[in-house]
């Protein structure tokens, strides 16, 4: 099994490095942790863009990774921040120019290159209704400590020739909620209801087989103490890189208490719930799904979200 961590070398945040890339206090500048709204504007659908038009965030969620970090506008990764020997940064080409750009081109970010703003409103075009769905559920919930987390590669049918391969899979959300004596880590993943994964012909939709092979790879005691680690680093560098926003002059608005406790002492992060959560937006409501197919979802954990109180995620009791 491939390591699981959260690491970054906080050495490299130097004077010297900071003045050769002016585009990390700018993309500092606009880091909304979660449990905070970030500014919304209009947008109407560009020539060319499939995207339904409605308002857009205009700020970014961080999450850490092993060795570099990912700034999201509305669930587009607008620049992957290195933090390894040096400090170095890349970002998409298509945030960063107003051509059309074709395939999978990145570019390295360089002492030019601070106009996040732009490249924020660039990623408009490229948000879908799920994303923004999870950026509603981050503005409402200050406990979620990480987004897109990554799995390391499990051995997985394919589900047209059932030739086995090598997939990294990626959970929605990751939050912190209150157990007896400290916390655990919980996990979401956000779907519509029109999402072929919840709904089937059949009596079994391929989202339960999805979250049985997390919870068969986070049963894996390796596997629970590698991430409750990596979970008990995430807090403490949310803390050291709010606090390096801080001294550069940067109002970042405040992490959760939960977050600060972890980070003061890590052993109060206990535990982790190895059933993912299912968590539907059903605040336009799909009468068919909730008919159909809702009661299928059977054995898991499923959170509906018909109106924006909803969105606070409830806590669960499971322990491991």
């Amino acid at each position: 099994m491939s390591e699981f961590q959260r690491r970054l070398n906080l050495n490299v945040l130097s004077d010297a490095h900071i003045v050769a890339s002016p585009w990390l206090p700018e993309l500092l500048r606009n880091w909304y942790p979660a449990g905070h709204a970030v500014p919304m504007v209009p947008w109407t659908v560009p020539l060319g863009c499939k995207k339904l038009e409605g308002p857009r965030p205009l700020g970014l969620r961080l999450a850490i990774r092993n060795g570099y970090v990912n700034f999201y506008c509305g669930g587009q990764s607008i620049a992957k921040v290195a933090l390894g020997r040096g400090l170095a940064a890349d970002s998409h080409a298509k945030y960063l120019t107003d051509e059309k750009v074709e395939g999978q081109h990145y570019l390295r970010l360089g002492v030019d290159s601070a106009q996040v703003a732009e490249w924020m409103g660039r990623s408009h075009c490229y948000q879908g209704v799920e994303k923004l769905f999870v950026e509603a559920v981050c503005t409402a919930n200050g406990t979620l400590i990480d987004l897109e987390m990554g799995l390391p590669s499990l051995p997985l049918p394919d589900r047209k020739t059932g030739i086995i391969r090598l997939v990294a899979p990626r959970i929605d959300l990751v939050a912190l909620e209150p157990i007896p004596g400290g916390w655990q880590v919980a996990f979401w993943e956000a779907k519509l209801p029109a999402d072929s994964r919840v709904r089937t012909r059949g009596e079994i939709p391929e989202v339960i087989e999805q979250l049985k092979n997390y919870a068969d790879w986070f049963a894996q005691p390796m596997a629970r103490e590698a991430v409750l680690a990596a979970y008990r680093d995430t807090c403490t560098l949310l803390v050291e890189l709010y606090n390096r926003a801080a001294a550069l002059g940067i109002a970042v608005p405040p992490l959760h208490d939960a977050i600060l406790a972890v980070a003061a002492s890590p052993a109060l992060l206990k535990a982790i719930d190895p059933q993912v959560r299912l968590l539907i937006d059903l605040r336009e409501d799909d009468a068919h799904f909730r008919a159909v197919h809702l009661p299928k979802l059977k054995d898991i954990t499923v959170h509906l979200v018909r109106s924006d109180a909803d969105l606070i995620l409830p806590s669960g009791a499971a322990v491991a």
